[in-house]
C-alpha cells in the first residue's frame, strides 16, 4: 500500500525541514486493525518552522503534528495512523 501525506508549511526567512526517515512499512496487518507510524524530523535552519498542515489523500489516514513553532535545531514527529 502506498500512503501519501501532504505537509503545508511556512519557511521563515531561514527554516529547513529535514526528515530524519521518509519510508516506513505498515507490514501485514488485519482488517481493522490501526497502524501507527512516525515521522521524526528537525528543523536543521536558522528560524522557527510552524507547520500550517499535515493531511492524508485517503479518509481511512489521519495525521497529527505540532502546532507550536519548531525552533532551529528542534525536533518534532508527525504521527500517520492508518486504519485498516
Amino acid at each position: 500500500m502506498l500512503l501519501l501525506v501532504g505537509i503545508s508549511y511556512q519557511l521563515t526567512a531561514q527554516s529547513q525541514l529535514k526528515f530524519t526517515d521518509t519510508k516506513k512499512n505498515f507490514g501485514f496487518i488485519k482488517k481493522g486493525e490501526e497502524v501507527k507510524l512516525s515521522y521524526q524530523f528537525t528543523n536543521t535552519g536558522n528560524e522557527p518552522l510552524i507547520i500550517d498542515e499535515a493531511k492524508a489523500q485517503c479518509s481511512c489516514t489521519t495525521v497529527d503534528w505540532p502546532r507550536q513553532p519548531i525552533a532551529p535545531n528542534g525536533t518534532g514527529t508527525i504521527e500517520v495512523i492508518f486504519d485498516s
